[in-house]
Formats: structure tokens, C-alpha cells, sequence
């Protein structure tokens, strides 16, 4: 509302918190708590007729700022807004339509922000247009400081604007489709040149995100996928126009949040200025500054925050779907053996391809996100796993399903033993009645989280690359969730139970994101009712790199469900699970590989990026476990285990002592593994029959078993 009572004067001093910043996740989500304890920079509430009209001010409480803040973390950036009233809809313009009485909802959110923190370069935000905004006016009133503006080298929108509706004679789900976005922007835009007292100068966008008529962003838990192409007016100044980057924005009752990958400001800036301006310890200055029809285009400028970027060593969600695993380099993971052609009775229906065979499984877990990893024994995609005649010409299509399996609650006991599917052995299965695994590798597996991709027939020969990889990438990817806790393999009795899928078509090189790819089909619950929330929107994704594939999910559908179910929360800190990897294709004749067990913590960060070794308590101690099999001719299998990340040598002597093999040199991270011997030397000669020796030393632990090679 309009205010008419003047309070302000010389006297009035600004508030602004000035606490250390911290790294801590932030959602849009439409509830601010998670930016409780961030430097906040308070502003005035606007009062009616204390500016003069040129300064052209937002008094409206819907859009007038009271604080402002900003955070970077995980890679991303991250600007909040709060104002004096409930801030949408704001409901800024009305006009009369074919006789009816309509309004509708506009405005545009800033945060300024001063990259070199140094308020002499860059726009001085105390001038806008040629005229003063509410800061400057404030600074000459002496209401606010002068060390209170800052110098923007650069701002990030988020911008709405709404079609025109009449909200009282609409359902409320129809004015909701009026009231909410005809469409949301997200710009960010160099002002380095821009001179706000002379109106000189101009800014140059960075990009420019836009979402038409989007669902009511407040339902997600994360991040909006940028489905329209990066937009730069000058796309060779560092921006890289082939990757999809990612933002969003929620509202709360009397705030925005919104926010954006780092990516394409840190590479402007850096190829303009040649400077990191968001690396940690950076200091950045900022100020709010939203923009709407209220009160005539009114303009609020909020005075200067502060904020420092926190080390990345406090970074807590720490894996992105880029297809790089580097991230995934300090998490323990699970090895397992490279199967044989001829190993396995036929009856398991192995898989033995390397691009598709097992080698090591990995699983990251915290309360928001779940992440899976499998890698396997030579580049995995495309695998080409079918092929036909189709026309008179070769084709090939490639396929696959990728899961991971979890035991939600680490009890062997219950749930699905995956030693045996589909009333046989699995190559595990097969590995523990043979003893190259010990018992103690199941699990008892309650959850399945698969991605499978599906592509059509192409003939690679004869089309261009892109016209390949539009056949070759693919077809469809789904995402999928089901529990198998009553699920019996060795009688192939029971059957799982959805719990979410998330469909995908014809969608471009997932490995060009840097992070979620939202999930726009609705969500696919068998039980929609046993917990899980289908209005809400759901993030997932994958990406592939040369010899692996990793993917991930909220965790809140998995938790809603398990929770409806067992009335259990198996996803709180400090929960530990086992899994095990699971794949499926149709190389082999759709065989199957499962892997050997693995076992994290929910929460869990290895030291490497700034918490204790929790991990240590997974395996407590070094162990060499006994070759298989043994005798053996001329391959065979070592198994051991390390308690925390330490440099191992695996070697091999003959029976006079005499170094033979070099099989592990070097760090290891903790967790169980295989390696193989096949019988050579380091020179890569055939050794003949008789005694050998391996020996196990890392810190001060060596350990000795012996084992035969007979021909």
C-alpha cells in the first residue's frame, strides 16, 4: 500500500549484517531457511511522497526491498530478494479488456554486483537513466552513506510477465495460468561501461535463459532446466553456446530466489578481463535493484552487501553430471572381476563384453540427491549392442540398462539377494559359489534406480556425424525407480513395484550439461498414493564419459515412498547402505553382470573436500583375500580390501624370491578391489608352472599368500 507519513532523516543509519560467509546447499524452493546466516544487506521501506518524481521510486511494499542477499556455492550463483509485503502475484498493471476489468503481474529482479569489489570501475547504482535512484537519493540525503553503493560490473534478472486475467471470475487454477508466468527470463548482462548519471555507455548480455508458460516453479525441488539456446550477443567473448546451463527462481511469500550456473559468467569475464572473479576468498559486493510497473516503472536500489566465497573444501553436494568422474575420484568405490568368455556356464547368461562388463561401482548419497556410477572395462557408448539388416543395409543400434541396487537398510537378510535373477545365477552369484567372492559381497536390495537408453537404427557409415549421433544418441532415456524388497530371484517370485519413471526424448548429449536435466514427463507412480507427491517436479539426469555412466535423482521421492511404506526416513545423515551394480543389455544375448558389494554413508564427504574420513569405518583394516581360482591357468583373481585412501603395492615373487610382477602401485582409495594376474611377468613373458608368492604392503601392513600356476 501507499504510505504518507515521512520518517526518514539525516539521522537514519542503514543495517547491514556483515557475518563471515559460509558454503551451504541452497534450493529454490520457495522456503528461505536456507539462507538464514548469510550476509544480508537491509534496505529502507520507501515512503510515499518523501522522493521527488524524478527519481522515479518504488514505494509499493509488494515490490519495495527490505534485504537482499547473495550466495555461490557448488558451482552455481545464487540472489535473493526480500520485500516489505507478500511479493506475488504483485498484480502491477490493470486495464479494462472487451468491457471486463483485468490485471496482471510484472517484474523484474536484479542483483548488482561489484566483481572486483571496488566501487570507482563499474556502474555507480546510486544513478540509473539519468537520474537518481533511491540509493543515490538516500547518500544525498545522508539517510544512507556514501560507502553504501558499489561499482556493478555485472547484473543477473530474473524477469516475469504475465498475460492479463480477471481473477474474479476464473477458477483459481485458471488464474493461476494468467497470475503465473506467460513468461520467465533469466539475463545476465555486463554494465562495466554503463555511466547511470549520464545515461551513457550500455550494457552487453551474457546470456539470456527463457521459460514459456512454466509450471509453477515453486513446486520444484532444485533447478530448471534452460531449455531455450544460450542467448550472447557476442558468443566468441568466452561463452560456450554448445553446453545447456541451468537456472530457476521460486518465490516464498515475500521473497525471490533465483539463481544460475557460474559457468558462463566466470568464462566472460575471464576472457574480457583474463580474471577468476568467483574463485574462494574472492570478495563481491552487490546490491538489490527490481524494476516494475508499480508505481509508474518505479525503480528500488538497496544499499551495498558484502559476501566472501567460502573455500570449496566446504561444499557438501559434490558430484555434477558432466562426464567427468574427477568428482568422483575420493569416494570409495567397489571393484569387480573382468569376466571371461567361457568362464560361465550358459545357463548364467553373463555378460563377458567389455563395454558393458563391470568394473567398478560406485554410489553417492546425501538428503537431496542420490548418485550412481558404474564403470566398465572399455568405452561404454555407443556400445552398438544390436544389429539387423533393415533395407538392404547394416544397421546398428545401441541399448542399454544401468542400475544401481541398494540395500536401504544394510541387512543382507531382507530384500532381494542378488546372487540369483530371474530363477538363475548372476555373474556374482556364480563368482561366490565358485569362492573368487566371498559370501559376505550380497546385499539385500530393496531399492533398483535404473537409467536406460534406447536408440534407434542408424548406419553410421553413411550419414554424417550429427545425423548419427541422432540415431546412435538417444531414442529415449528413462530414469526409473522400483522397490524389489519381496522380490525372490532364485525362484523369480515376487515383482517390484514403481516408484518413479522419468521419460526422456530425443534429448541432445546429456554430456554437454553441468548438472540436472529436469524431468518434464509426469511422474509415473504404480501406487500414487503410497507417499509419493506427483504434483511436485522431479530432477534427474546422466552422463556419459569415455568408460563409465553416472546418474542421479531427488531423494524425495525415494524417501516419501520408503517412509509411506516401512515408515522409515532411510535417507537422514549418517545412514548406512550397501549397493551393487546391476547392468543389462542385449550384448551377449542380453546378459547381465552384477558387481560385488559396496557400502556408503548418507552425508557421507571424504576428507578430500574438508570433513574427516568417515569412510574408514566401511573396512576397518587392510586384507588380502585368497586367489581364484587356485590352482589356476593362466588367469586368476586377487581380491583386497583398504580402510582409508594410502599408497599399495600388489606383487608377485616366484619361489626364490625373485620379483616377478608389479600388479598395484601406488594410491588407492578405500573400499574393496579386484586385480588380475594372467600369468606374465613386467616384461610380459608366460611364466612357467609352479609356486608363486603375492604380497600386499601399505603404511605398515604387509601381507603374504601364496598361490599355484599349473599348465
Amino acid at each position: 500500500m501507499n504510505k504518507t507519513v515521512r520518517i526518514l532523516g539525516l539521522a537514519v543509519l542503514v543495517l547491514m549484517i556483515a557475518i563471515p560467509a559460509f558454503a551451504q546447499p541452497i534450493t529454490l524452493d520457495g522456503d528461505s531457511s536456507d539462507w538464514v546466516g548469510l550476509p544480508n544487506a537491509r534496505a529502507l521501506n520507501n515512503q510515499d511522497g518523501y522522493f521527488p518524481n524524478d527519481v522515479g521510486a518504488i514505494v509499493n511494499d509488494t515490490v519495495d526491498i527490505k534485504d537482499t542477499r547473495i550466495s555461490v556455492n557448488d558451482d552455481k550463483f545464487y540472489a535473493f530478494i526480500r520485500t516489505w509485503a507478500e511479493i506475488w502475484p504483485n498484480k502491477a498493471k490493470q486495464k479494462v479488456q472487451d468491457g471486463v476489468y483485468t490485471q496482471r503481474s510484472r517484474g523484474y529482479y536484479h542483483i548488482l554486483v561489484d566483481l572486483d569489489n571496488d566501487r570507482t570501475t563499474g556502474w555507480d547504482p546510486s544513478y540509473f537513466e539519468a537520474h537518481y535512484t533511491t540509493l543515490g537519493y538516500y547518500i544525498s540525503q545522508g539517510a544512507y552513506s556514501a560507502d553504501q553503493t558499489i561499482g556493478a560490473e555485472l547484473m543477473f534478472e530474473t524477469g516475469i510477465k504475465c498475460i492479463y486475467s480477471h481473477e474474479d471470475t476464473v477458477s483459481t487454477e485458471e488464474y493461476m495460468k494468467g497470475a503465473w508466468p506467460y513468461s520467465i527470463t533469466n539475463w545476465a548482462g555486463d554494465y562495466s561501461t554503463y555511466d547511470g548519471q549520464l545515461d551513457t555507455g550500455s550494457e552487453s548480455d551474457i546470456f539470456e535463459y527463457i521459460f514459456q508458460n512454466y509450471k509453477d516453479l515453486t513446486y520444484n525441488d532444485g533447478w530448471v532446466l534452460v531449455m531455450d539456446s544460450l542467448k550472447a550477443e557476442n558468443p566468441g567473448e568466452g561463452v560456450d553456446t554448445t553446453r545447456l546451463y541451468f537456472g530457476g527462481h521460486a518465490f516464498g511469500t515475500d521473497f525471490i530466489e533465483w539463481g544460475t550456473s557460474i559457468k558462463p559468467l566466470r568464462d566472460y569475464y575471464f576472457k574480457k578481463d583474463t580474471v577468476n572473479y568467483f574463485k574462494p576468498g574472492n570478495v563481491l559486493a552487490f546490491c538489490g535493484h527490481n524494476e516494475t510497473p508499480k508505481d509508474d516503472w518505479g525503480v528500488d536500489t538497496a544499499p551495498r552487501g558484502e559476501y566472501t566465497i567460502p573455500d570449496e573444501g566446504a561444499i557438501t553436494s559434490r558430484i555434477t553430471l558432466d562426464g567427468d568422474n574427477s568428482d568422483w575420484a575420493d569416494l570409495p568405490g567397489v571393484d569387480s572381476p573382468n569376466n571371461q568368455d567361457g568362464y560361465f556356464p550358459d545357463v548364467v547368461g553373463a555378460i563377458v563384453n567389455d563395454t558393458v562388463d563391470i568394473k567398478q561401482t560406485k554410489m553417492y548419497v546425501d538428503e537431496n540427491k542420490l548418485f550412481a556410477y558404474i564403470q566398465t572395462w572399455a568405452e561404454i557408448w555407443p556400445n552398438k549392442a544390436k544389429q539387423k539388416i533393415q533395407d538392404g543395409v547394416y544397421t546398428q543400434r545401441s541399448r542399454g540398462y544401468y542400475h544401481i541396487l541398494v540395500d536401504l537398510d544394510n541387512d543382507r537378510t531382507t530384500g532381494w539377494e542378488p546372487s540369483w535373477f530371474e530363477a538363475h545365477y548372476t555373474t556374482l552369484g556364480y563368482y561366490i559359489a565358485a569362492g573368487v567372492i566371498p559370501e559376505d559381497q550380497i546385499i539385500g536390495a530393496e531399492l533398483m534406480f535404473e537409467t536406460g537408453i534406447k536408440c534407434i537404427y542408424s548406419h553410421e557409415d553413411t550419414m554424417s556425424t550429427e545425423e548419427y549421433m541422432k540415431g546412435a544418441w538417444p531414442y529415449s532415456i528413462t530414469n526409473w525407480a522400483g522397490d524389489y524388497s519381496t522380490y525372490d530371484g532364485e525362484l523369480d517370485t515376487g515383482s517390484e513395484s514403481d516408484i518413479f519413471e522419468y521419460v526422456f526424448q530425443h534429448y541432445k548429449d546429456l554430456t554437454y550439461n553441468d548438472g540436472w536435466v529436469l524431468v518434464l514427463d509426469t511422474l509415473k507412480a504404480e501406487s500414487p498414493g503410497a507417499g509419493v507427491d506427483t504434483n511436485a517436479v522431479y530432477f534427474g539426469g546422466h552422463a556419459f564419459g569415455k568408460d563409465f555412466i553416472e546418474w542421479g535423482t531427488s531423494v524425495k521421492p525415494l524417501r516419501d515412498y520408503f517412509m509411506e511404506k516401512d515408515g522409515v526416513d532411510y535417507f537422514v545423515d549418517g545412514n548406512s547402505m550397501a549397493y551393487c551394480g546391476h547392468n543389462e543389455t542385449p550384448k551377449d544375448d542380453w546378459g547381465v553382470d552384477t558387481g560385488a558389494r559396496g557400502e556408503t554413508v548418507v552425508g557421507d564427504v571424504p576428507s578430500a573436500i574438508g570433513n574427516a574420513d568417515k569412510n574408514s569405518n566401511i573396512v576397518e583394516k587392510f586384507e588380502l583375500g585368497n586367489n581364484y581360482p587356485n590352482p589356476f591357468n593362466p588367469t586368476t583373481t586377487i581380491s583386497y580390501k583398504v580402510p582409508k585412501s594410502s599408497d599399495v603395492s600388489i606383487v608377485i615373487y616366484n619361489s626364490l624370491g625373485q620379483k616377478v610382477r608389479n600388479l598395484v602401485k601406488g594410491t588407492v582409495q578405500p573400499g574393496a578391489h579386484l586385480v588380475q594376474w594372467n600369468g606374465r611377468n613386467d616384461a610380459g613373458s608366460m611364466m612357467p608352472s609352479g609356486i608363486y608368492f603375492y604380497v600386499l604392503e601399505a603404511n605398515n601392513s604387509r601381507i603374504t599368500k601364496k598361490m599355484v600356476l599349473m599348465k
